[in-house]
């Protein structure tokens, strides 16, 4: 799973996306009233990727040990400046439930611009595979006639 998120431009979605997905369900889950070690435990298993459920669990170990979020969210290594910066005010003033929400808002977009992006600039290749294909079905057609064109002038 961690190879999956080093691929060319697939890699950043899929980080963005669970991420996403993981500070989504912990805003969730804190907002529930779910215990924080409990949430941890059911977070890593949302998502969907061992790196990230590994890293989740060894951040909720450092909650349990006493350990600020903000430290725990700095060791396990998954988390970029911004993402710290919004867990420390989040942390700060209380509202860590509400950070996670704007950090999952955030990536959803981002995930959400990025595919978009993707697609329109896989557009054009298909376009050309497509014309090369039309091209060697024309020419598979086309060739056997222009040879029997070719033999019926040289018998005439």
């Amino acid at each position: 799973d961690k190879h999956k998120l080093r691929i060319p431009i697939v890699g950043s979605i899929l980080v963005k996306g669970t991420i996403a997905r993981f500070a989504l369900s912990l805003a969730i889950a804190s907002k529930s009233g779910i215990p924080l070690m409990q949430a941890f435990t059911l977070v890593s298993r949302v998502v969907e990727n061992a790196y990230y459920e590994q890293r989740i669990l060894q951040m909720r170990d450092g909650v349990e040990r006493g350990e600020s979020m903000l430290r725990v969210a700095q060791s396990a290594g998954i988390f970029t400046p911004l993402e710290l910066q919004m867990i420390a005010v989040g942390e700060e003033t209380g509202e860590l439930d509400d950070m996670m929400e704007q950090i999952a808002k955030m990536y959803q977009d981002e995930v959400e611009y990025e595919v978009d992006r993707l697609s329109e600039s896989v557009e054009p290749i298909l376009l050309a595979a497509m014309a090369v294909l039309v091209m060697i079905l024309l020419l598979g057609i086309f060739l056997p006639m222009w040879d029997l064109g070719q033999v019926v002038s040289k018998k005439a």
